[in-house]
């Protein structure tokens, strides 16, 4: 797996992981980049992630390559420290947005 945290790994935002092979995009957000990247790639790895569309393509490509090289995460917008989740809620439902109308 391939995290890309660009020195803000203990900041707050709004993060994608991203299958390289198939283009699948989960986008979400935290208080903290680097442990949240820890609970999904423990999820992901243990066969118990939320999002059972991902946890399939992980499965399915973990099969195939031997490795998990093929997921990467990473920060789509650094937010304020003292961000709310609401606030947070509201700016990834915007990138969320922005990716489906592509």
């Amino acid at each position: 797996m391939i995290y890309i945290f660009e020195g803000n790994s203990l900041r707050g935002g709004i993060y994608e992981i991203v299958n390289r092979k198939t283009g699948f995009r989960y986008i979400g957000q935290t208080k903290e980049f680097k442990a949240r990247w820890n609970q999904h790639r423990q999820a992901l790895r243990s066969g118990k992630h939320q999002n059972k569309h991902l946890q399939g393509s992980f499965k399915k490509w973990f099969t195939v390559d031997g490795n998990d090289d093929f997921i990467q995460f990473g920060i789509l917008e650094v937010m304020l420290e003292d961000s709310t989740k609401e606030e947070r809620n509201i700016r990834e439902e915007w990138w969320i947005t922005a990716f489906t109308a592509r």
